[in-house]
């Protein structure tokens, strides 16, 4: 065969297998279902093939009228915000094009270029104490993290934006086929990925047999793999042969035999050159944890996947046209970090785990990079940003002046003589556009925000705004630093192989004690009420603190409260979206911003639940206000709006009606039949156990086998250490029979504590609907709040408080040095600051939390605020060694012998507690519980009325942080969600058995005897309480009516008879506290000289006083004869349901009387039971119970199981 013959095949192979494909693609297009097709496209090689397939195989079924013309075709690129430059700028040179192309075939071409969300960029993740640098020896999960979460979720948003527009709404649940580039030539690791995600050996039929027999929901992905079968010499090849003027003319004679966007791809060869390098591609829904599998290709700038030498960035950093973009500097730092990834010796000891069991004692792992090495990364990558800023900043200028030419890489390209002329013409082409522009975007002013917060929320031990203090030299030209070495440069210099080591052992964790050595004895420390670390916290003083005149009180910091329950509210709501009021939504409209407004109509309650717990929407509106409800709703509103907004930024409308059309639409989804549930909270209301009952059957529980959990890595069947992270398991001394067999019965309780906690900025993200348009985010930095912070002269004030925490730490250093400290080990300069970060930049708006994962972040943070008191923190810069001989350090194995001591004794609890439960009776505990809840009960009517009434007549003095309103307020909220159990004793008898626990076999007994009594002593109390406040209102009642006729009779300008009637009323007024004020344990009275108001506003108070408080005293007095209506008529139901033996119980036994029946004779017997001849054989018999009067019947039985006694005896017992 002659060259021309083979060359001739070569190019009939290759189109015959770019037929094929799109006769697949449009078999599977033309299919009964209307499938749309997504493409996840780099625009290397291999997608860019799968593109052009996927255009052909839409033009020609549009041409042909087998499918509609709107079917969408959704391309989506991924910038992870740290792609190879060469692909970075290919790609945006060729979305214009590729655009244009759709639109001249009248393809419905959806492309768009996507990122992962702002705190999963590279720097967000890796430089901070979450995750470390990755390389090919651990889990390479930043490839999902980078580019596979950020495609998924843009298919998702498409789909969701269909909803918007009436001519796509038919697409917005269609089932999507990922069309991806993998091959099985790509090497086996790959193609080991491929047969993983099922594509290597799907033929067509086999997808649409998948297709039809999966229910899918709205955003299921399958994928489908159309050069699936082709090698890599097969795809350069096709893409040389494509377009109308391709780069080679193929040998068949066939004009444009593959068309494709551009008129050639001569661009997209002279990239790759002759090189095996590629584009990083990306398959939807592949979680593969190899990232980019180690081959030399077009990935991230800085990917640490590929091994020691990154071929492909190494290549490039050569040629002068990439090196003048900062190629050359990137790839120093990708080197670097790649060598502080395999460095051992580069990781910290850092605190982020205690085990529970082991006397809580503060584990210290390899988990993070040194301070130092996280500080100069941080400073490398504000240095490739800025030097990116910088370039693009020159090279467009010159491009304005006409200058290009004397640019380095403009130069490099037109002496290359290895490129074409027309890969020579598109290169000058896209080099001219793309590099005016910054094309190394790794860091700015809001990663080191973003990191500033992270760092002193996870306890990296440096200077409060560490990372803002460092961008903040280098963008002001300060502080720079030489680029790093090379690896091949290091090899060369230091003699020393750089890699991954197999002798580089992870050292096992250094475990911290918490508590001195008289705790850390198995019974102490098991029964010590510090067992939990939790119980250690105290608020920490911070700069903010010190520099406040009021200590703890000052405006940074609020009174929170301890305990809080969940109030869930579902609404009607009726919105309306207009142009003129409302809360507002900026969009675009034909290039020009305007703005858009959301306004509530009217928004209704349908349902409530308090604790979960559904109650009447009559008690859900005396808990809250109606104004505190619509507040509530238009808060949710607001955040929705300003969500929403958020991810329309980019979008552009050509009209209003449109634009009014998309946002009506979107809220449609958010607020499903206008339905929305908004929580809020009851706050100083906790939940508390009242007992455990036993279940009439046990439950699974989960066995007591529990061990320290490590990740770890498997190769030729031997396992590896992979990362030191420890999973350690909870603290529990309850059995396991005992959790099988035990259900707690927990009512809420009031418990008024509160502590002083700083203030944040929090953001809504517990919305109603499926959208994806709604990036919900745990921690949000926002562009508008760190405009307004940089305004108000935050930037200079963070700058200020970093530079003097530097200059603090230097002079306690040389003090240290000056008094020859002892300490065998010198602590580094680097110390974890205090939470004055956190809380400016929450306190500002600049950081916001979700409300969901507020209390995560709150555990998070109390748990490095404990850590940094007992200085864990201290040690990150010390080697492994030195901190090993430290008089604290505890050994792993060491560690191990003690906690063994601690679980025999875990062990012998469990046994006693497995004893005590197996004895336990069904009811034993029940007469306690109610007899429990009552003493809540009464001490919350008690509460109510005191705390109102020392509120109300002002002549006490809190002792506590918490106000008397706010602790009656939570006492009043206990009542109202208690008072159907309170008002009926059948529904306090499911509160004390639920559902699955022994029932009193007796329930009239149960009522008569334990509820009764119980219920009658909150009467009691809540008359007492009373009582002692109607004389307080009587007498001040009393003064106010006896001075009203002289008031009445003043006019204003009589100024000193005014004043003498003042001082009048209120010597009456001190003379009737002093008298008649209930005096309690828990308020002072003050001086009552401290309140003298005017005239007028004390007959006002006093007339407001009496009022209110005699409403409160009437409103308990209505509810005492509720209780006792309820008793009464919980009692006559019981009476109805139950058995005649159970009714009499309720008939006191000296007021029975007793007609028994003997051979027909009845004889009546009057007084308290006797006890009968029982034989064997004979047997007594309930005949009928009315009113007192008890008839029995004795009767035969011919076999009696047990002797029972009389029924004396039975109801003694």
């Amino acid at each position: 065969m002659n060259i021309e013959q083979e060359i001739y095949n070569r190019h009939k192979t290759v189109i015959d297998q770019f037929e094929l494909a799109v006769s697949e693609m449009i078999t599977l297009l033309t299919a009964d279902r209307k499938y749309v097709v997504h493409i996840p496209c780099s625009m290397g090689k291999d997608s860019n093939t799968v593109l052009t397939i996927a255009l052909e195989a839409y033009n020609r079924c549009i041409l042909a009228g087998l499918i509609e013309s709107e079917r969408p075709l959704i391309v989506s690129n991924v910038d992870p915000k740290a792609e190879a430059i060469p692909m970075l700028m290919y790609v945006h040179y060729c979305v214009p094009r590729l655009k244009a192309y759709a639109k001249k075939k009248n393809i419905n071409l959806y492309f768009d270029i996507v990122s992962p969300a702002f705190q999963d960029e590279y720097a967000n993740k890796y430089l901070t104490a979450q995750k470390l640098i990755p390389n090919a020896s651990r889990n390479g999960d930043c490839s999902v993290i980078l580019k596979i979460t950020a495609s998924e979720k843009y298919v998702k948003t498409i789909l969701s934006r269909f909803k918007s527009s009436e001519k796509m709404s038919k697409y917005c649940n269609a089932q999507v086929i990922s069309v991806t580039g993998s091959r099985i030539d790509e090497g086996s690791r790959r193609a080991g990925n491929m047969a993983t995600q099922n594509i290597k050996d799907k033929s067509i039929s086999d997808l649409h047999d998948e297709l039809e027999s999966v229910d899918t929901g709205s955003t299921t992905l399958y994928k489908f793999a159309p050069i699936r079968n082709w090698t890599t010499e097969q795809v350069f090849l096709a893409n040389e042969l494509a377009g109308e003027k391709p780069l080679t003319k193929n040998a068949l004679g066939i004009h444009n035999a593959i068309p494709s966007f551009l008129s050639d791809f001569a661009l997209l060869l002279a990239i790759y050159g002759n090189a095996s390098s590629e584009a990083c591609e990306i398959s939807i829904g592949s979680k593969a944890t190899s990232g980019c599998n180690g081959k030399a290709r077009f990935g991230c700038v800085v990917c640490t996947m590929v091994g020691t030498i990154d071929k492909t960035q190494t290549s490039l950093a050569a040629s002068p046209r990439w090196a003048a973009l900062g190629q050359e500097e990137a790839l120093r730092v990708r080197d670097l970090m790649f060598r502080l990834s395999t460095d051992m010796n580069a990781r910290a000891l850092h605190a982020k785990a205690y085990d529970p069991v082991g006397y809580n004692r503060i584990v210290l792992q390899p988990n993070i990079l040194k301070p130092r090495h996280l500080e100069k990364l941080i400073r490398l990558f504000s240095q490739l940003s800025v030097l990116s800023q910088d370039r693009a900043a020159e090279f467009k200028v010159l491009v304005e002046q006409g200058r290009e030419d004397e640019h380095a890489g403009i130069q490099d390209i037109k002496s290359d003589l290895t490129l074409t002329a027309k890969a020579r013409r598109r290169f000058l082409e896209m080099y001219k556009e793309q590099a005016q522009r910054p094309l190394i975007n790794l860091f700015s002013l809001k990663h080191a925000l973003y990191l500033s917060y992270r760092w002193c929320l996870d306890g990296v031990a440096t200077h409060p705004y560490r990372p803002l203090a460092i961008w903040n030299d280098i963008a002001n030209q300060k502080g720079w630093i030489p680029f790093p070495l090379t690896n091949e440069e290091y090899q060369y210099k230091y003699g020393v192989k750089v890699g991954i080591s197999e002798q580089d052992e992870l050292p096992e964790a250094i475990l911290m004690p918490v508590y001195n050595n008289e705790y850390e004895k198995p019974e102490v420390f098991l029964n010590s009420k510090f067992r939990n670390l939790g119980s250690l916290w105290e608020r920490p003083i911070s700069v903010i603190d010190v520099t406040s005149e009021d200590g703890f009180n000052n405006c940074s910091t609020t009174l929170t409260p301890e305990n809080k329950i969940p109030v869930k509210g579902v609404y009607s709501v009726d919105l309306d979206v207009n142009t003129e009021k409302g809360t507002p939504i900026p969009i675009t409209v034909d290039g020009v911003s305007e703005l858009l407004f959301v306004n509530i109509l009217a928004a209704k309650l349908l349902s409530a639940s308090v604790n979960s717990k559904k109650c009447s929407i009559g008690l859900f509106s005396r808990l809250s206000k109606d104004e505190e409800k619509f507040n509530v709703v238009a808060s949710k509103i607001k955040a929705m709006a300003s969500n929403v907004a958020e991810q329309l930024k980019k979008a552009s409308f050509s009209t209003m009606d449109e634009a009014e059309i998309a946002v009506k639409e979107i809220f449609k989804e958010l607020i499903p039949s206008n339905n929305m549930s908004v929580t809020t909270h009851l706050p100083f209301l906790a939940k508390e156990t009242l007992i455990n009952a036993k279940r009439t059957k046990a439950k699974k529980a989960a066995p007591k086998i529990n061990f320290t959990k490590r990740r770890y890595l498997k190769i030729s069947g031997k396992i590896k250490k992979g990362t030191t992270r420890l999973s350690f398991y909870p603290l529990s001394t309850e059995s396991r029979y005992t959790q099988a067999n035990l259900q707690p019965i927990q009512i809420l309780t009031t418990n008024p504590s509160a502590q002083y906690q700083s203030e944040m900025c929090l953001h809504e993200d517990d919305l109603n609907g499926s959208s994806d348009l709604i990036e919900k985010v745990n921690i949000k930095i926002s562009d508008k709040a760190v405009a307004e912070w940089l305004s108000s002269n935050g930037l200079e004030r963070a700058i200020e408080i970093h530079d003097k925490c530097v200059e603090r730490t230097i002079n306690n250093s040389r003090h240290n040095r000056m008094q020859k400290s002892t300490f065998s080990v010198t602590k580094s300069l680097r110390q974890l600051g205090d939470e004055s970060v956190m809380t400016e930049l929450m306190r500002h708006g600049v950081i916001s939390v979700s409300n969901k994962y507020l209390p995560t972040l709150m555990q998070i943070k109390k748990r490095t605020e404990i850590f940094a008191t007992m200085g864990s923190y201290d040690y990150q810069s010390m080697n492994y060694e030195d901190l090993l001989n430290l008089p604290w350090a505890i050994t792993m194995k060491q560690h191990r012998k003690d906690k063994a001591q601690v679980l025999k004794v875990v062990r012998k609890m469990r046994n006693k507690c497995r004893s005590s439960t197996m004895k336990l009776g069904s009811v034993d505990n029940k007469k306690q519980a109610v007899s429990s809840f009552a003493d809540e009960a009464c001490k919350n009517i008690n509460d109510y009325v005191m705390l109102s009434g020392s509120r109300l007549f002002k002549a006490a003095f809190n002792t506590r942080e918490v106000s008397f309103a706010m602790r009656s307020n939570a006492a009043l909220a206990w009542i109202l969600n208690y008072e159907k159990e309170l008002t009926d004793p059948l529904a306090l008898e499911k509160l004390i058995f639920p559902i699955g626990t022994e029932k009193d076999k007796n329930p009239v007994r149960f009522i008569s005897q334990v509820v009764e009594p119980s219920l009658l002593r909150v009467c009691e109390q809540g008359a007492a309480v009373c009582s002692h406040w109607q004389p307080m209102i009587d007498a001040i009642l009393a003064i106010h009516t006896r001075h009203k006729g002289e008031y009445n009779s003043l006019d204003d300008e009589n100024a000193a008879d005014r004043t003498s009637l003042r001082d009048s009323i209120l010597a009456d007024y001190q003379d009737a506290v002093a008298e008649h004020h209930p005096k309690t344990d828990d308020v002072w009275l003050i001086h009552t000289d401290s309140w003298r108001p005017n005239l007028n506003t004390l007959m006002t108070s006093l007339g407001d006083m009496t009022t209110t408080m005699q409403g409160i005293i009437d409103e308990i007095a209505k509810f005492i004869e509720s209780v006792k209506k309820g008793l009464t008529k919980g009692k006559k139901k019981s009476m109805q349901n139950a058995n005649l033996l159970n009714q009499l119980t309720l008939i006191p036994q000296n007021e029975i009387k007793v007609i028994k029946q003997r051979e027909d004779e009845s004889q009546e017997v009057n007084g308290r039971w006797f006890d009968l001849d029982n034989e064997d054989d004979c047997g007594e018999r309930i005949i009928s119970v009315s009113e007192n009067v008890v008839e029995i019947k004795k009767h035969q039985q011919k076999k009696v199981k047990k002797n029972t006694g009389s029924l004396l005896s039975y109801l003694a017992k």
